[in-house]
């Protein structure tokens, strides 16, 4: 199979044709021990899957919502209820109570603390320590979701569309502005992945330098790590990914999802038969993983760490 490669070059981007092994289920090797993944299944049910199989933790989901797992195996979620609801690898579902916005979806961090959108449109945050949720007072657009780091920084886009950050205790307007109906994603450095409203890809430092990327496909959001690798839903229909240096190009994915990449790569999608897939993407070893034939809820993206 032939994917496009794009490299650049003093500035300049250099388009060639480049065939990625395992681009397609053949010959696919293991899931890795340290690879987990969350999504919805096509049940309407919170499955997650490790290198030991997929389980059904057979806690309902609201419908067009998504979760998000951390690194140490917790699960946040937007229950079938309405609330936010967390969920340990030892099997516990936890309901904190907090009502969410309907359409949209938490991040969770390393240390077990969540983002979300409350139902009375406001950003909220639950304090895993304190076992209490915390109303920032921070209007944001309806159908969007946070990302929260490990540092506690929370990026979102606001109610009057702009890209905001939340850090240090109180909010921040960058001046930024969000493709509407998309959410941005922040790593561990500060920098912030998401769509402008020219449907480009941008990525904004710390230092509120913004750099733009290729298309992406509309409603569609990405996913940044901390090497600063971008994974995102191009135009084209494919999953584009983005380095420091290259762009490249592969698989196609399901119309509306998004695709979420791990500190060491790995990306997981929903693929145009409606099933998740896993693979990874550290150049040139693009190979797709063995993992059982699971289906998607229509509209919704997985998370992997």
């Amino acid at each position: 199979m032939k994917h496009k490669l794009v490299i650049a070059i003093a500035g300049l981007w250099v388009t060639a044709a480049v065939a990625l092994a395992g681009a397609v289920p053949a010959g696919a090797r293991p899931l890795p021990a340290s690879t987990e993944v969350a999504f919805q299944a096509n049940t309407g049910h919170l499955f997650t899957l490790t290198s030991s199989g997929s389980v059904d933790t057979r806690l309902g989901m609201m419908a067009g919502t998504s979760a998000s797992i951390n690194t140490g195996g917790e699960v946040a979620f937007q229950a079938d209820t309405g609330d936010l609801w967390k969920y340990d690898s030892d099997g516990g579902g936890d309901n904190t109570r907090l009502g969410m916005k309907a359409g949209t979806s938490p991040s969770i961090n390393w240390w077990g603390d969540v983002a979300f959108q409350a139902d009375t449109g406001h950003l909220w945050e639950w304090d895993s320590s304190a076992r209490a949720g915390h109303d920032r007072h921070l209007g944001m657009r309806a159908g969007t979701s946070p990302s929260i780091n490990d540092t506690g920084n929370i990026a979102f886009q606001a109610d009057t569309g702009h890209l905001w950050e939340f850090l240090s205790g109180s909010g921040h307007d960058t001046g930024e502005r969000i493709m509407a109906g998309t959410s941005p994603s922040i790593n561990d450095t500060g920098d912030i992945a998401y769509q402008g409203t020219d449907g480009h890809l941008k990525i904004r430092a710390p230092s509120g330098t913004v750099e733009t990327g290729p298309r992406m496909m509309a409603g569609t959001s990405p996913s940044i790590n901390d090497d600063h690798v971008i994974a995102f839903h191009a135009d084209t229909g494919e999953i584009g990914w983005k380095t420091k240096f290259a762009l490249y190009f592969g698989p196609l994915m399901k119309a509306g999802t998004s695709p979420s990449v791990r500190d060491t790569g790995g990306i997981a999608y929903q693929d145009t038969l409606g099933e998740l897939r896993v693979f990874s993407s550290r150049p040139p070893d693009f190979d797709s993983y063995d993992i059982p034939r699971l289906g998607m809820m229509a509209g919704t993206s997985p998370s992997i760490n």
